[in-house]
């Protein structure tokens, strides 16, 4: 009996498959009007999975958090519009994160992890990595758009159960 995330990964493969023939017909017959409808249409494009990773933490770079400090970002519904408190406000909440019963985290580890996660030239890159192949064309060429700040970055953290949760939100623009 298929389960319910096999069944969707099913119909998320045959859309894909779908849309990248379409691609490549309407690529070749150079109807760029048909081929944004054709990537339009398929609904699994709007919000795609990164698979989890974790970060070394000899890989953060100042370059990193400098970068956020320049974000619009939004950290458990609160904003922090290009602000320097951010990291600060961020550090303190992944300590007490940390300090509560049953979480077996260091909290400089969790930092790391979600400010390399945040910046946008990480996530940048694992969503053209994880859409580039999607579009699978030789005809197409996938690039990213120049609305690196249009949309804000929003980070829920919390811990349920002694386990630390986080849902991290990134908006990255690309164009053909």
């Amino acid at each position: 009996m298929a389960t319910i995330g096999t069944m969707n990964a099913s119909k998320q493969d045959e859309a894909f498959s779908k849309m990248q023939t379409s691609l490549s017909k309407y690529a070749r017959a150079n109807d760029r009007r048909m081929v944004l409808r054709s990537m339009r249409d398929v609904k699994y494009l709007k919000c795609i999975a990164l698979e989890t990773t974790s970060a070394p933490r000899d890989s953060l770079q100042a370059s990193e958090e400098e970068l956020l400090t320049e974000e619009n970002i939004v950290l458990n519904g609160v904003p922090f519009n290009g602000s320097n408190h951010f990291l600060s406000t961020l550090k303190e909440l992944c300590a007490k994160v940390c300090d509560q019963d049953g979480v077996w985290m260091e909290s400089d580890a969790l930092y790391d992890n979600l400010v390399t996660r945040m910046a946008r030239s990480n996530a940048s890159a694992d969503s053209f990595f994880k859409l580039n192949p999607l579009v699978g064309s030789p005809d197409l060429i996938l690039m990213p758009t120049s609305y690196k700040h249009a949309f804000p970055i929003k980070l829920n953290l919390y811990v349920a159960n002694g386990q630390i949760h986080t849902t991290l939100s990134t908006t990255n623009s690309f164009g053909l």
